[in-house]
């Protein structure tokens, strides 16, 4: 580095201008890197650059930044270029001073920082003497010629003033343009995956970074593909919000494109505090739609959270304190509707069984079944006489679970059972933090969180076989520390580390049920107890409510996070270098029991033509109690020791070319490793691998021996096709190189634009998927082998015995005849996004932004999940559809005697099952396959008015469209996929596509009373009753999601393709949409026999019910003393108490089709609240 001086006219002063050549550059950066960490700073930062009154650059001039609040000062050096950076500010507010002999003082009194706000200050000093002090009127930057970052502050006023119910701060991120929440209404659970059900710009849901204070706050969830949140701080620990939807620095990473960053408040000079009791109640409460519609009561709700926050100084200027805490008591009831039998259905007479059109529904007996002599390949059945089953046909199995339903308490078939149930919803929680500062160059902070929280399920059946969860109870601790130290005049070192440690139990409600009480075999219940099951069934019946829960078995989930992070930035020139890396290592140990599942569907009870799908024909009741089932499971999952590990480099340069002109270029490089588990016992698919089996087996088409047939699990640990110590084969290096560009055309008016890649959370992070198959196993209840004829009977599940993990020791060979399934290829790819967008920002006055932007995202390698579930790699090609009836036919099974157990060790099988890719085995599905797209373009328009004069505004809108091809998310419900072969054949409108929504959060103090507009003068009587009130309100408007369609039966037989219905009209209405009837449900069919239907995945043409929401609060504040404050609340959520109806029944001829039967967000609640602030 070479340094030049000459002596300036001016002052006399030397000015000294460095010419940096790249070799020094490089230099710094390689000594550098190994103390390096990401730079994932919760802090604000400002820079700019300092002239004289000519306007060339003034070097050498001292900065200097105070924290008003805490009297804590930074300062930093222009450099030859006049540019000067002082960083890692918490949110506050700062005096500004500038100084240089030759020069007056420069002295701004106050200047507001946001969290994360990266705010330009351009200094011009006039000549004179320092002794003089030129004071520039304070002023909020609105604009933004920094960066071209998407998003938003929600600042402290809006986070404790605005309605939240539940006190979840997060659902203030749906005020941002591109914030689209997983659910139709504006209100989250506080729950660890539900909290962060948001999808930021047409990301998928639950795949962004949650920060607090800089450091995440994510855990990698059981759950394939998400993450969870580990701790949810109190309204009153949080200072601010900053929401990133587009962030093209290289600093931050494994997200889906979106960051929300949480500042915890910090202690002041000043000793600062609240106490709060905020309680809902149902005397408070309108009812439900429903609920009032059947004559129900307003469901029960005692809720009370209160606590208290307390900051100040330890010693002052120097170390501070803050903390929370808060205690919820909360035990809500919940009102629902279930389709539940008759007391004559249950005993088996079906005499009034009609279907929602009136006509009679004909239960045929599956045991009649016989070849129809008019047409090979066609089967018949014959009827009951007047439609009831006898008793000597009644399965004893099936009547029992039957009597476990409650018997209905509403006329009719359907919907004939209104039940409300409470269950306790208890949360404690603790936030602690302290702050100091050993010099003016050297801070540190450490912070402390503990969460208790219950998340209860109602029992609405009062007994063991309720459908619902068990209650969820979590203990989670969280411990984050950051360390910051300047280095000379343009250095600084940051440092940051955090430990996550969630623990979650979740007993089934079913939980100590003996499956022999049913009249199952005492075999069934010993095999399933060594899996750890106890428990009732889950048992699916097909237009009715479930038994047992099939998706809320027995849970437990101990997970540790390890996060350390840091960067070293310096300002060269021009530039502004900063160089990063970040570590987390993830671990989970997990377990989650696989109880007896059986499932039950009209299709055994239906005919005459018992493969002809009628509306008139079969009940799955009736197919209940004749024992004649569709599937079903036992087995166990094992309990698991997961791990994986990541990394990240980044190197960023933010650039000044000049005062207008801003450009960010950053690369960032990140590393999986992929999931370990403690004892290898992990499997992956290899779909290439000839199996050993093949020797065995003699090819049905030739007549020869071997029959190369392929597919298998290759395991972790040695041995041949080993996966070394991970299920996937290699560590995945990703690439991230991210641009961003801000021109600002004058002081009020700024241009942006960006572009960056975005890699978000691999599905196979440390999650249990990988054990599946080898190490945990289910045995197969093979109730029909061609969907006709029963094959065994619920009384008696499993004749043939059970499957037991084999492990690896049988290496290609384990699991053969079973399934290949939850497992991944070894080279599963993670997601990535492309995004970009160009805005435009324009300040309209001293407190108000206007900006209007396009955005673009573009998602490769998703996971294909949700309502598409697992890849299925063991469907038939699309050509052996022609074969008709053909493929039904039983034939003679090549692998009898070789494969023992399951539906291959019949003596005979479907021809079609030969003709699958993978014939020796069922299902071979890859959980996660990573071949999902998604394009996603809108305009965003926000408006934002910081809080001045008692009012501050936020408004956003969002015109967008969302298309989606095999993915929208883990929990989507985006409809079955039609082909593996044919992945685009699915591009539609995504499950979260909402092409209008609007939002305006508002805070306001009316203008009356002391201080005020009106009323300055009022007596203190009369300024008690009129002055000191607050209103404050939230509005949503939105469109609805496209709806998604299903047939009752797939007679697809394509051997695990999906398939939709066919539209045979037009289904929206031309009047009289009503809940009773929401679309034409004429226009739709069932698809003939091997056809899939020609239905799209998703259908825009109706759409669910639109979000039309007010959310309000109406304050009345009392000063006390100067003080001490203490504040009134009433707040309305659901202000005008406007349902928001679920969706319709979208199942083709199901009980319910067309029919809205829900409401997706709650009726008014009403909160009242006391707060004393001091």
């Amino acid at each position: 580095m070479k340094r030049k001086c000459e002596m300036t006219t001016r002052n006399k002063r030397p000015r000294c201008k460095h010419s940096t050549n790249g070799t020094s550059i490089v230099l710094w950066l390689a000594v550098s890197a190994p103390v390096l960490m990401l730079a994932q700073t919760f802090q604000a930062s400002v820079s700019g650059i300092v002239s004289d009154p000519t306007g060339a650059v003034a070097a050498h001039v001292k900065v200097t930044v105070t924290d008003t609040d805490r009297g804590v000062s930074f300062t930093a050096t222009s450099n030859q270029d006049g540019v000067y950076l002082i960083n890692n500010l918490i949110p506050s507010t700062y005096r500004v001073t500038a100084e240089a002999t030759g020069f007056q003082t420069y002295q701004m009194n106050s200047f507001p920082l946001t969290a994360k706000q990266a705010a330009v200050l351009n200094i011009t000093l006039q000549l004179g003497s320092t002794t003089q002090t030129v004071e520039v009127l304070s002023t909020a930057q609105m604009v933004d010629p920094s960066n071209a970052t998407l998003g938003g502050v929600v600042n402290n006023k809006s986070i404790v003033d605005l309605p939240i119910i539940n006190r979840n701060v997060l659902t203030l991120m749906a005020l941002q343009p591109g914030v689209q929440p997983s659910t139709q209404n504006n209100y989250s659970s506080n729950f660890f995956t539900s909290a962060i059900r948001y999808s930021f710009n047409g990301g998928l849901e639950s795949t962004s970074d949650f920060q607090q204070d800089g450091i995440s706050i994510l855990n990698q969830s059981d759950i394939p593909g998400i993450m969870g949140l580990t701790m949810l701080p109190s309204v009153d620990a949080v200072d601010e919000m900053r929401v990133q939807t587009n962030s093209y620095s290289a600093s931050f990473g494994r997200s889906g494109g979106g960051i929300s960053t949480m500042v915890t408040k910090s202690g002041t000079n000043g000793l600062h505090g609240t106490a709060f009791d905020f309680l809902r109640n149902n005397a408070l409460n309108a009812n439900s739609f429903f609920s009032n519609r059947s004559g129900a009561k307003i469901a029960p709700l005692h809720e009370n959270q209160f606590g208290g926050s307390l900051g100040g100084p330890i010693i002052k200027n120097k170390t501070f304190f803050f903390g929370v805490f808060e205690r919820d008591i909360n035990n809500a009831g919940a009102f629902s509707l279930f389709t539940v039998p008759t007391a004559a259905e249950r005993g088996g007479d079906f005499s009034g069984d009609l279907n929602a059109k009136g006509q009679l529904k004909t239960i045929y007996d599956p045991f009649s079944t016989t070849p129809d002599p008019n047409n090979p390949g066609q089967y018949l059945r014959t009827p009951f006489d007047h439609n009831v089953i006898p008793a000597r046909f009644l399965d004893p199995v099936g009547v029992k679970a039957a009597s476990y339903w409650p018997l209905p308490n509403l006329p009719g078939l359907t919907n004939n059972l209104a039940k409300t149930a409470v269950s306790a919803n208890p949360l404690e929680q603790i936030t602690s933090k302290v702050d100091h500062n050993f010099s003016s160059n050297k801070r540190a902070f450490i912070r402390y969180g503990y969460l208790y929280n219950v998340a209860g399920s109602p029992n609405y059946f009062s007994n063991l076989a309720d459908e619902g969860y068990g209650p969820m109870t979590v203990h989670s601790h969280n411990v984050a520390l950051g360390y910051t130290q300047t280095l000379g005049d343009a250095t600084i070192l940051e440092l940051r580390a955090g430990i996550n440690r969630f623990n979650a139990l979740r007993p089934s409600n079913g939980l100590g049920f003996k499956l022999t009480t049913l009249g199952l075999p005492a075999s069934a219940e010993a095999y399933l107890e060594q899996g750890d099951v106890d428990e009732f069934p889950g048992i699916a019946v097909q237009g009715y409510s479930t038994l047992g829960n099939n998706n809320g078995p027995y849970y437990e989930s101990h997970e540790l996070d390890y996060i350390f992070s840091g960067t070293v930035s310096r300002v060269i020139g021009k530039h502004t270098l900063a160089i990063g890396g970040e570590h987390r290592d993830y671990f989970l140990n997990f377990l989650q029991t696989n109880p007896l599942l059986m499932n039950f569907g009209a299709d055994m009870s239906q005919g005459p033509n018992p493969r002809t799908v009628s509306a008139t024909a079969g009940d799955a009741v009736a197919s209940m109690l004749l024992g004649t089932g569709d599937s079903g499971s036992a087995g166990y999952y094992a309990r698991t020791a997961n791990g994986n590990h990541y990394f990240a480099e980044f190197i960023q340069d933010d650039i000044k070319w000049t005062r207008k002109l801003t450009m960010n270029i950053g690369f960032r490089l990140e590393q999986e490793t992929g999931t370990t588990e403690r004892y290898n016992r992990m499997a992956a698919i290899n779909p290439y691998v000839l199996n050993p089996i093949s020797k065995q087996v003699i090819n049905p088409f030739t007549g020869q021996t071997p029959w190369n047939l392929y597919g298998g699990y290759v395991f972790a640990g040695g041995g041949t096709d080993s996966l070394g110590n991970h299920a996937i084969r290699r560590i995945e290096f990703k690439p991230s190189p991210r641009i961003g560009i801000a021109y600002a055309l004058n002081d009020k008016t700024v241009i942006r634009t960006g572009y960056g890649v975005f890699y978000g959370v691999p599905y196979a992070g440390a999650t249990r998927e990988f054990t599946s198959g080898a190490f945990t196993t289910s045995t197969p209840w093979v109730a029909t082998v061609d969907g006709i004829h029963p094959n065994t009977v619920v009384s008696n599940p499993f004749p043939t015995g059970y499957f037991y993990p084999p492990g690896n020791s049988q290496g290609l060979l384990s699991a053969v005849g079973q399934s290949l399934v939850s497992a991944n290829p070894p080279t599963i790819k993670t997601l990535y996004n492309q995004q970009w967008n160009f805005s435009i920002q324009r300040s309209l006055a001293a407190s108000m932004l206007l900006q209007v932007a396009y955005v673009g995202n573009k998602g490769t390698h998703l996971a294909w999940v949700g309502g598409g579930g697992s890849a299925s790699m063991n469907q038939l090609a699309p050509q052996y559809s022609a074969l008709g009836n053909q493929l039904l036919t039983l034939v003679d099974n090549p692998f009898y005697g070789i494969i023992t157990t399951g539906p291959l060790a019949q003596k005979q099988i479907q021809y079609g099952q030969l003709l699958r890719p993978f014939p020796a085995w069922q299902t071979v599905a890859s959980d996660g396959t990573a071949i999902g797209n998604s394009e996603y373009d809108a305009l965003q328009v926000s408006f934002n008015k910081r809080y001045t004069n008692g009012l501050s505004l936020t408004a956003g809108y969002t015109w967008a469209k969302l298309m989606t091809d095999v993915s929208d998310g883990i929990w989507s419900s985006a409809g079955s996929i039609r082909s593996h072969y044919c992945v685009r054949c699915e591009h539609s409108n995504g499950a979260y596509d909402v092409p209008h929504r609007f939002t305006l959060g508002a805070v306001g103090e009316l203008p009356f009373g002391k201080g005020k507009m009106f009323g300055s003068n009022w007596n203190r009587f009369v300024d008690i009753v009129l002055g000191g009130w607050q209103a404050n309100g939230i509005l949503t408007l939105a469109s609805g999601v496209p709806l998604v369609f299903s047939t009752a039966a797939n007679n697809s037989y394509t051997f695990g393709g999906g398939q939709h219905p066919d539209v045979v009209g037009n289904p929206v209405l031309s009047s009289g949409k009503s809940i009773y009837q929401w679309f034409n449900t004429a226009a739709f069919a069932q698809p003939a026999n091997f056809t899939s239907g020609n239905l799209s995945r998703t259908y825009t043409g109706v759409r669910a019910n639109k979000l039309k929401n007010i959310d309000f609060s109406l304050f009345k504040n009392f000063s006390l003393t100067e003080r001490f404050k203490v504040q009134f609340r009433a707040e309305a959520f659901n202000l005008t108490n406007t349902p928001v109806f679920g969706g319709p029944g979208t199942t083709v001829n199901g009980v319910n089709f067309g029919v809205i039967t829900g409401q997706s967000n709650p009726p008014r609640n009403l909160q009242l609240a006391m707060k004393v602030l001091f």
